[in-house]
């Protein structure tokens, strides 16, 4: 289905069980869709309902205008007018990587809906204004060369997930990556990295970490190398409600990676 929020059509999947449980929902990362949750919600629909939505700007959550702020807080609001528009009060909350940010900032800012919470792949990084200054120069010329052609070139979809995760997966996991890297706005990929990489990030979102008051579940790959084991573990030392699980044999997508041990450890973190 689409919701208008902020004045731009997002797509939302929203399925709805029996259960009097709060509903499990799930942000995806940068220059990513709600499809790589597909398999997440498959596996939890008959003990929950789940929604899976696009952020804005990324997946099919376009529009010629897609606002003027991409910081991580305004798209923390888009997610609770989308439970509003809904009428979902009380939420399980999954997120991951950049997403995990946005996860983070609206459990704080909205504990009162958060039962718990799930962060998949995140974690606290000091500011270094060289490291950061080099990122952005090479992000702006990646994110500034994504031709519609390149899905279809041979080979690129598996070179393009090397990056991400610990093993290839099989098709249609690294094409769809691609095709949602190569779709993501462009104006809300570069305004999302200035906001989560960044030296305002660096310093405020260590105390969203200790801020947490719900209990919480922290994933981290041991072969992430997007966000490294250290700087998940650096978030956990921050606040003792956080329980962390680490995969042994993920990169940055344990959810694709290491399904059946990811799902089993939400189960027992949820108690279902």
């Amino acid at each position: 289905m689409k919701l208008l929020v902020r004045d731009v059509p997002h797509e939302v999947h929203f399925q709805k069980s029996n259960t009097q449980l709060p509903v499990l929902v799930h942000i995806h990362g940068w220059g990513g869709s709600s499809r790589y949750w597909k398999g997440t919600v498959e596996h939890f629909q008959k003990d929950l309902s789940t929604l899976t939505y696009d952020l804005r700007g990324f997946g099919q959550s376009q529009a010629p205008n897609l606002g003027t702020s991409f910081e991580l807080e305004t798209y923390a609001e888009d997610l609770k007018e989308i439970l509003e528009q809904l009428e979902i009060e009380k939420i399980y909350l999954n997120s991951h990587s950049t997403g995990a940010s946005i996860g983070l900032l609206f459990a704080n800012l909205y504990p009162e809906r958060v039962e718990k919470l799930i962060l998949t792949c995140s974690g606290a990084y000091d500011y270094n204004k060289v490291a950061f200054e080099l990122f952005y120069f090479f992000s702006r010329i990646v994110v500034g060369f994504r031709p519609s052609w390149l899905v279809n070139v041979p080979f690129a979809p598996f070179l393009f997930q090397q990056r991400f995760v610990h093993k290839s997966l099989p098709e249609p996991f690294p094409t769809e990556f691609l095709q949602d890297y190569v779709l993501c706005n462009q104006e809300a990929a570069m305004g999302t990295l200035y906001s989560s990489v960044s030296k305002y990030a660096a310093e405020e979102l260590p105390k969203e970490f200790a801020q947490l008051k719900m209990p919480t579940l922290l994933f981290a790959g041991a072969y992430d190398q997007i966000i490294p084991e250290k700087l998940a573990r650096k978030a956990l030392a921050a606040n003792p409600n956080i329980t962390f699980a680490l995969m042994e044999q993920s990169g940055h997508f344990p959810m694709l990676e290491e399904p059946q041990t990811y799902y089993a450890h939400i189960r027992d973190f949820l108690k279902l």
